[in-house]
């Protein structure tokens, strides 16, 4: 089962309007993508569990996941990120782990956050 964590990121008018189609949902950027790198958002999906019910079939799971955000500029990582966090409050929580990063090789800034969120599976 795909996480909903990616269309909730990619259906918000102004995460695309920064980073386009470029949210991807492996937890790296595509292959593809040569320097200068532009604005990214990688979904690294960390742990999914669901609760035992006896006699009961297991309608939800907690999903718990790394999302990166990565730009050139500092300060628009840190303008990605706090939009993934608005768009996702609404299904689940930040639930601490800041990421704050900067990759020399590709001389590129990476803000995050761990998210964890209930999915329902009914």
């Amino acid at each position: 089962m795909e996480s909903p964590i990616y269309q909730w990121l990619s259906n918000d008018s102004a995460i695309t309007a920064l980073v386009g189609d470029r949210i991807y949902s492996s937890g790296f950027a595509d292959q593809q993508s040569e320097p200068p790198w532009a604005d990214y958002i990688a979904i690294q999906l960390v742990a999914t569990d669901s609760p035992m019910y006896l006699g009961q079939y297991q309608d939800v799971d907690y999903e718990r996941a790394q999302i990166h955000c990565w730009s050139q500029s500092e300060a628009r990582a840190q303008q990605i990120m706090k939009l993934c966090r608005a768009a996702l409050d609404p299904y689940g929580n930040h639930v601490g782990g800041a990421i704050e990063d900067y990759d020399p090789d590709v001389k590129m800034y990476r803000r995050g956050f761990d998210y964890g969120g209930w999915e329902d599976r009914t």
